[in-house]
């Protein structure tokens, strides 16, 4: 019998695959690749475009709790932020939401927060820099792991040229595919 695990995918655009082409995003693929390793997932895809870290706060536990099976064993893998910045939220709510969320989301299972990645707006991605550190700095208080996209992001020189995105946020397929592998490495190795 396969190890059996649920993952909770929760966010914005980003985590819905908005742009993928094969509707899989890089949410998709991660789970593609985590059941080529023996596992069988139950993958909920709760993105949903636009939404904040407000958003996700007053929506995520009646989501997952309709849906969660307490006796498999559990991931979340939480992605948002772009759309705080988008909003001119401040950056002290942001903290303050993502905090709730990732404190509670702790004590239900595993979890991996992952940062937004780069886009090509310079002046906003400076702002998005700044959320960034800021998300690091928490997932370091609450010993939760945090994966800067956009730091690693910003590292790869054809992100911004040779992604063919869909509009000046989202990647096409390919940038989903770069997205899945770098949360991959962090997942398995």
């Amino acid at each position: 019998m396969k190890n059996q695990i649920e993952i909770f995918f929760i966010g914005d655009s980003y985590v819905n695959g908005f742009g993928d082409s094969r509707k899989l995003g890089w949410a998709g693929r991660v789970s593609l690749e985590i059941e080529r390793k023996g596992f069988e997932i139950t993958h909920y895809n709760l993105g949903i475009k636009g939404d904040t870290s407000r958003d996700i706060l007053n929506r995520w536990e009646q989501e997952v709790a309709i849906r969660n099976r307490v006796e498999l064993e559990t991931l979340f893998i939480f992605s948002f932020g772009t759309n705080d910045i988008n909003m001119e939220m401040d950056i002290e709510e942001s903290i303050s939401n993502s905090h709730k969320i990732l404190e509670k989301a702790h004590k239900m299972g595993r979890l991996l927060f992952v940062g937004p990645p780069p886009i090509i707006d310079k002046e906003f991605n400076k702002k998005l820099e700044k959320l960034d550190d800021a998300f690091h700095k928490l997932g370091n208080r609450l010993g939760i792991p945090y994966l800067s996209l956009y730091k690693e992001l910003s590292k790869k020189k054809d992100w911004f040229e040779k992604m063919d995105r869909v509009d000046d946020f989202h990647p096409s397929d390919i940038g989903h595919q770069v997205i899945a592998n770098l949360i991959l490495e962090w997942l398995i190795g």
